[in-house]
């Protein structure tokens, strides 16, 4: 999800990967240090994907799919593999097919709560501090790109001469995640632009975040590999199940 904005009183210094997981895991369960970038972030994003409601329906929607998409991204979401201060999450192939089955104007929205239900159990349990609710709503900054790429070009059932809208639609979703997760990560890591580029190519887009938001429990959150096998095999039949509806019922 998103970088950990906790941190300690400590002067910002560059860290190497080792240091970025030890301080990613002693931030964890730490209330936020810097509140006022975080909220700026975090109110922006509500207030665009709010605003995003607004904008024409292109298409029909199927509820049940849409909820079905949420489920299995936030189930996706789940399941992380840590790595030199970030972890990646296979939730990219669930959020590709989220641009045919959920509506534009709604894909922010819908990718914002899938990522709070995901930590739910967390806040439940006071893993997580609430605080950190902010950090969830900002790691949601990566969908609005493509959402706009693909209600100003790409509304229409998918089709092959829209794969450079597609293409242009993942570009978005690149920037936008690297943009947000750099304001974010700036105050509290002191990472120059490039490095984060660096880290982000390397989960890749909507794949990496930072550690610091569920610290330690991440290398347990991704499970034993056959696991991940069968809670993806799961997730991809769910999502075929969510395209099946929605065709049922643009047929309907």
């Amino acid at each position: 999800m998103g970088v950990s904005a906790a941190t300690s009183a400590a002067p910002v210094v560059p860290l190497d990967g080792d240091a970025l997981i030890e301080l990613s895991r002693a931030n964890a369960s730490r209330p936020l240090a810097q509140r006022r970038s975080t909220s700026f972030l975090a109110i922006g994003f509500f207030a665009t994907a709010v605003g995003m409601l607004g904008l024409p329906a292109h298409r029909g929607t199927s509820v049940l799919a849409v909820l079905i998409c949420m489920f299995c991204y936030a189930v996706a979401s789940r399941v992380r593999f840590e790595f030199g201060g970030v972890f990646a999450v296979p939730t990219q192939p669930i959020f590709v097919a989220m641009w045919f089955l959920v509506p534009p104007r709604m894909l922010p929205v819908a990718i914002c709560a899938s990522l709070l239900l995901a930590e739910l159990p967390d806040f439940v349990r006071r893993r997580t501090p609430l605080d950190h609710l902010a950090l969830y709503v900002i790691s949601s900054w990566f969908s609005v790109g493509p959402a706009l790429v693909i209600f100003l070009w790409a509304a229409h059932a998918p089709r092959w001469q829209s794969v450079p809208v597609y293409a242009a639609a993942l570009g978005a979703q690149f920037l936008f995640d690297y943009v947000s997760q750099y304001l974010m990560a700036r105050p509290v890591f002191g990472l120059s632009p490039m490095t984060q580029l660096l880290r982000l190519i390397a989960g890749g887009p909507a794949t990496f975040r930072s550690a610091g938001v569920r610290g330690g429990h991440d290398a347990r959150a991704a499970g034993p590999p056959r696991r991940v096998q069968r809670v993806w095999a799961l997730l991809d039949a769910l999502t075929r199940a969510a395209g099946a509806v929605a065709l049922l019922d643009v047929r309907a």
